[in-house]
């Protein structure tokens, strides 16, 4: 039996699964829904009108392990269906037709596993500024430029006009695969909790078909950043990867994702830009990530001057914070100065171990006039 398996929530109800339910309708026997606990009581009868096929809803309440959501579905198949096969795809994953069409097939076959390659859908962010901070600093709404490097097919033309999609651009990945159509087998699993891998296939063969990552970049910024925060980066580097070890002395330990997405730190802002630029490893897309999820976040927006690498970092607010807290006074202007030209040239710790390290820092007399900016 062919199920159609995934990982859901909720906002999905009315937008994404009735297209993934009418899309594969005709070339699956069955769709496994696990919901985080946000499904209304009438998700069912809701989406069972867009489907002739069987609709299994499981719940299990998020809690921050992708492998024990999907391992849901797998142990529901494994428990079910003795000859099952899942195709999994996320929310915001849809399978091409040929993908679909050649289902029946590659379930024939010698393989227990199959990757896809990954097709993207880029939409580009609509960065809103403040109305107050627009008159502050005489800044503008901006558009996150995306590239794209291919004509879109037209069944992506139909997909994205049937999500209403208007404005995106198309990205062909062959150098990224998923392992998305596989046999349940007793030793079938998924392990790791933010880049969960799947486990217990003996062969898996890599397949030309497509399926499409449908994806607003604000949200591919936020996934990036959690991965680096959950995952030491998006390919679990942890202590190889010398910017997330150096975070971690920067935030002091703080590491979890539900804290950090709510970090406004501007010390943090500038940290992460002066790594930004350090392309060509394996963290650097990351990196890049962190900053943009923060930065669309942040009280204080930066100046937005074309392309993202060309965002101005406003300094002074930020150097007199570091007064306020580290020597408990009002900033004097040669002290702007010096301090404004030093945040260009050295990484946010060593700006603070300039602090602490001055005699007047050692002098200091607490006003209680003053609080820490994260």
């Amino acid at each position: 039996m062919l199920n159609y398996c995934m990982i859901t929530e909720g906002r999905y109800i009315d937008t994404y699964l009735p297209l993934h339910l009418k899309r594969a309708n005709d070339f699956v026997d069955r769709f496994v829904l696990v919901d985080d606990g946000t499904f209304p009581n009438d998700a069912l009868q809701r989406l069972s009108k867009h489907t002739t096929k069987p609709i299994v809803i499981l719940t299990r309440k998020w809690d921050n392990n992708h492998s024990k959501q999907r391992n849901v579905y797998v142990d529901y198949v494994r428990n079910n269906d003795a000859d099952g096969w899942c195709l999994v795809m996320d929310s915001d994953e849809f399978p091409s037709m040929e993908l679909l069409s050649a289902l029946r097939t590659l379930t024939r076959g010698e393989s227990d596993g199959y990757e896809t390659p990954s097709f993207d859908v880029r939409i580009p962010h609509k960065y809103r500024i403040d109305p107050i901070a627009k008159l502050l600093f005489q800044l503008d709404d901006f558009k996150e430029d995306v590239a794209g490097n291919a004509v879109p097919p037209q069944e992506v033309r139909e997909l994205t006009s049937s999500l209403g999609i208007t404005d995106y651009v198309f990205t062909k990945q062959y150098d990224f695969v998923k392992l998305n159509l596989f046999k349940v087998t007793q030793n079938t699993h998924y392990e790791g909790d933010v880049h969960e891998a799947l486990v217990g296939q003996t062969k898996i063969t890599r397949t030309r078909y497509p399926y499409y990552h449908v994806k607003d970049m604000l949200e591919v910024h936020r996934d990036g950043s959690r991965n680096y925060v959950e995952g030491g980066s998006g390919v679990n580097l942890l202590e190889k990867n010398p910017h997330w070890v150096e975070l971690i002395s920067v935030l002091g330990g703080r590491m979890n994702w539900h804290e950090f997405r709510d970090f406004y730190s501007t010390p943090l802002l500038i940290w992460l830009w002066n790594h930004v630029g350090d392309m060509g490893n394996p963290w650097s897309s990351e990196t890049y990530d962190m900053y943009l999820w923060l930065l669309s976040k942040f009280i204080i927006p930066f100046r937005y001057e074309g392309t993202p690498h060309k965002l101005e970092v406003p300094n002074r607010p930020e150097i007199e914070d570091l007064y306020r807290k580290y020597l408990f006074r009002e900033p004097d202007e040669p002290g702007l100065l010096t301090w404004s030209r030093a945040w260009y040239t050295l990484p946010i710790t060593k700006i603070i171990e300039g602090f602490v390290n001055s005699e007047e820092y050692k002098m200091r007399k607490p006003t209680g006039r003053y609080v820490v900016w994260y």
